[in-house]
């Protein structure tokens, strides 16, 4: 009996791992059958796509196949077949072609075009149509750092000054610089001529000497916004500018010294200049006294748009002191300009005939009041400082 019972029992468990064992086998086929039906959509997957990523390019260049591994504001990042990856402005790419593409693509794109259209317009002297695509952008990419707003900002520059709107040229001057010295270049307006110089890393055609009623603080307001983005050169710059363009308007900023990167500070040549300028107008007589002194020894040794700025601002600030010999020697810095820079430097030009006119009128000197006035109404009829006469007379220095 109770080998009866025992075997009955040894049935039940043989029984009971069988269902175990065969529980386990059914669970492990489910598993490999699972996997193999992943395996199986993955490779179908990967069969059919078949053609990698491709970008069109704009300007004739023809387009690129591989892996897109990165997009941004800047553009994207393409990996082709031999492992090089290249980096793709957004005003290159004409289409993207792409299994998923990011969602953002199409605001990239339509960026590019704009940017594409504005270069293009500019390029041929179509400053009437890219002025308002560059203005746009420029709202968009101001305080990035990448070609694009490289691009962006010196069109803007360049538009800006063709149309002698000096004042609405600040601050895409001001981005031009601090792209520069972040090291980022654009390869466009390559066959214009440049509006940098690298030295001073100032624009020449952009004398600082703005157009502006007594009263209108609408560049101090801006400059006062304006960020550098860290760079202490160009924040310093900006805080000269702004001091010009509130002493043009009637007012007076003191400026603090430079908390961060002074020694960089004072050694760049184009913030030194911008500074003696600046101190040629202060309110210091004994600040302005030495600031023409060292004018003039420096422009023994320049040449080109450096004397042109120094000797306008010498003149300047010599016709705003009290003296006759002193403002007499102020009209015939002016009249340099005028006489030898024309060329070179129109607008600063066109300003200190006038002003130079405005000296001789105060001075009694009618005659040479007269000759200036038709000089300046014969040979300079379009200049910007035309259009000031209605809401009034340009203010160079400011009130001592």
């Amino acid at each position: 009996m109770e080998d009866a019972e025992m075997a009955a029992t040894g049935r039940i468990i043989l029984a009971s791992v069988s269902a175990f064992m065969l529980l386990i086998l059914l669970i492990f086929a489910s598993v490999v059958i699972a996997g193999a039906s992943i395996a199986h959509a993955e490779s179908s997957a990967i069969g059919l796509k078949v053609e990698p990523d491709r970008i069109e390019r704009r300007f004739g260049l023809p387009p690129q196949t591989g892996r897109i591994t990165l997009m941004d504001d800047e553009g994207l990042v393409i990996r082709e077949a031999d492992g090089a990856s290249t980096t793709v402005r957004w005003d290159r790419v004409r289409e993207v072609h792409q299994e998923r593409p990011d969602p953002r693509l199409e605001s990239w794109l339509a960026q590019g075009e704009r940017m594409w259209r504005a270069r293009i317009r500019l390029e041929r002297g179509d400053v009437v149509m890219a002025e308002p695509l560059l203005r746009e952008l420029f709202e968009q990419t101001r305080g990035q750092s990448h070609a694009g707003a490289r691009l962006v900002a010196e069109g803007l520059l360049r538009c800006r000054l063709v149309r002698g709107e000096q004042a609405g040229a600040v601050l895409p001057a001001l981005e031009v610089i601090r792209l520069h010295r972040a090291g980022i270049e654009s390869d466009a307006y390559r066959a214009l001529p440049a509006v940098l110089d690298e030295k001073h890393e100032l624009v020449p055609a952009l004398p600082p000497v703005w157009q502006a009623a007594a009263g209108d603080l609408a560049l101090v307001s801006e400059l006062e916004q304006y960020d550098a983005q860290g760079d202490a050169v160009v924040a310093q710059l900006a805080l000269r500018y702004r001091q010009i363009a509130a002493r043009q308007a009637g007012h007076v900023i003191d400026a603090p010294p430079a908390r961060s990167s002074a020694a960089d500070s004072a050694q760049h040549p184009g913030l030194q200049l911008v500074q003696l300028l600046v101190d040629a107008h202060d309110g210091d007589s004994t600040r302005r006294e030495e600031s023409r002194r060292v004018m003039k020894q420096q422009m023994e040794q320049a040449d080109g748009w450096v004397e042109a700025w120094l000797r306008f601002h010498l003149g300047s600030s010599l016709l705003e002191e009290e003296g006759v010999g002193r403002k007499q020697r102020g009209l015939v810095a002016l009249i340099h300009l005028p006489a030898r820079f024309s060329g070179l430097q129109p607008y600063l030009a066109g300003l200190a005939l006038d002003r130079a006119r405005e000296g001789a009128e105060k001075l009694n000197m009618n005659e040479l009041a007269d000759r200036l006035r038709v000089e300046l109404e014969r040979n300079w009829s379009n200049h910007p400082i035309r259009r000031t006469t209605e809401r009034g007379r340009t203010r160079i220095g400011s009130a001592h």
